[in-house]
């Protein structure tokens, strides 16, 4: 029975952890994943759409109108006019959004914000009705992985101004994270919280077989040869039901691209218009994700396959190890009937392959009438430690170097351990980081995780999967 409740909780409480606050499929990050945003219409509306307390009702915000600046008493430049600030999420991220928010305006009264926020479902849709409509929000929190393509279409304001005049101070974000977001020298988001691969290991099983614990700094090859040394261990035992690895498929911008760089290979382009996985950086990269299953160290396809949905072999504890991302901590310190070990994934045999990745991003449309006000509000929630005491973890571990301690205040101590981990990864970035995200990314990861499935299954070799892949991909960037 205990082992049911686990299992069922895991189920849970780790789906929650990857799927943040509504239904969808989850894109590598947390978050939900957008619906192709190509070509889609509807009659636009001049309302704003506020939800609270589960019930859906309407706002009309004020008119957004051009405010000149005016310098107060003190001689500053008073931050005033009106906003309009939109972003999807569950019932506890917009309390603590408007909450913050009305916090920063409670110092600024000359500042009116209307808040537009919702469920995921209709959310990018919405947006790209209104951005047709000459009628965008001033501020929006985006898809990591989707700011491509908006400012394709020109609908970002570039943030250099504001970043060069001391408005938006983005001293303490992680370099490599922020540039993810510059193009041709102008940086058009600005990362809300972090996330990065974590190995999470079975002390209990570490500790039946007299098998030290893996730690952080420990490579690929080191890993893997635990993952063996612990199966070979169960098999000596008798114990026919577990695994070194559990293995973590579908992970396009993680594991494949971690192992495609430390091979000396890339993802994309430079200029992101074309994929370059298609490569023998790609293909070695491929043969390393199958190495633990086909030399027997791996949890086999046909076991995870019968794990209830949103659990994975380590969690069911079949697997001594899983390499995973972060936001994973807390479902498995809550509902795991073993022992739990954290420590940041293993570095690459060739590079350390350590990289943040942003939960969500706030971005300033084009169409705003006020930016520098925009930039204003989104510098108090990225980098005030009273804004990080009010929305904590609400949009994943702050991006923020410096109020990170701020922001785990009541926190338990795994998620505090968790949040000491992420800062400790961020001494290793800059060894093997990625690029950006192509356009279409999100459709070119579906892709990927079909072509992976027959991959490890056998039914296509690993050169069919990557002209397959490439194929896609640029089919699809082509489109943009």
């Amino acid at each position: 029975m205990k082992k049911k409740i686990s299992v069922f909780l895991c189920m849970i409480l780790v789906i929650m952890s990857m799927a943040a606050c509504q239904g969808g499929k989850p894109t590598p990050s947390g978050e939900k994943e957008p619906k192709s945003e190509t070509g889609k219409t509807e009659t636009g509306k001049t309302e704003t759409e506020k939800v609270e307390t589960g019930k859906t009702e309407t706002q009309k915000p004020d008119e957004a109108k051009p405010e000149e600046k005016k310098p107060d008493a003190a001689g500053k430049t008073k931050i005033e006019g009106n906003l309009r600030f939109m972003w999807w999420g569950g019932e506890t991220r917009h309390k603590a959004t408007v909450e913050a928010v009305d916090t920063f305006i409670k110092k600024n009264p000359d500042l009116k914000v209307a808040y537009e926020y919702s469920g995921f479902d209709g959310y990018f849709d919405k947006l790209l009705t209104q951005m047709a409509g000459n009628n965008a929000p001033d501020i929006v929190q985006l898809s990591f992985a989707a700011v491509n393509e908006y400012i394709t279409r020109g609908q970002l304001q570039p943030l250099n101004e504001f970043i060069d005049n001391g408005t938006l101070d983005v001293s303490n974000i992680d370099k490599t994270l922020l540039d993810t977001y510059k193009v041709n020298g102008n940086y058009y988001a600005i990362p809300t919280g972090v996330n990065t691969l974590f190995l999470f290991y079975n002390k209990t099983l570490f500790d039946k077989y007299g098998i030290e614990h893996p730690t952080t700094g420990m490579t690929m090859d080191e890993v893997y040869a635990k993952a063996k040394q612990i199966t070979e261990a169960a098999r000596a035992a008798g114990d026919k039901n577990v695994w070194g690895m559990s293995m973590t498929t579908g992970a396009i911008e993680t594991v494949f691209q971690r192992n495609v760089i430390d091979s000396g290979g890339k993802l994309w382009q430079d200029d992101l218009s074309a994929a370059a996985f298609n490569s023998e950086a790609g293909a070695a990269a491929l043969a390393y994700i199958k190495k633990p299953l086909e030399e027997g160290y791996g949890v086999p396809l046909e076991v995870s396959a019968g794990n209830p949905a949103g659990v994975s072999s380590f969690g069911m504890g079949y697997a001594a190890m899983e390499i995973t991302n972060s936001t994973a901590t807390a479902g498995y310190a809550a509902s795991s009937d073993f022992e739990l070990g954290i420590a940041l994934a293993p570095f690459g045999n060739h590079h350390k392959v350590t990289w943040y990745q942003p939960s969500q991003v706030f971005c300033i449309t084009s169409q705003s009438s006020n930016p520098q006000a925009a930039a204003s509000i989104i510098n108090y929630l990225i980098n005030d430690d009273e804004a990080a005491g009010i929305l904590r973890f609400e949009r994943g571990i702050p991006a923020n170097s410096k109020i990170r301690e701020k922001a785990k205040e009541g926190k338990s101590d795994w998620e505090k351990l968790q949040l000491d981990l992420v800062n400790e990864a961020g001494k290793y970035t800059g060894d093997g980081t990625p690029m950006g995200y192509p356009m279409g990314f999100l459709e070119i990861l579906n892709e990927y995780v079909r072509q992976e499935e027959a991959y490890m299954y056998g039914k296509i070799s690993a050169q069919e999967m990557l002209d397959n892949l490439e194929k896609f991909a640029n089919d699809t960037i082509s489109k943009f």
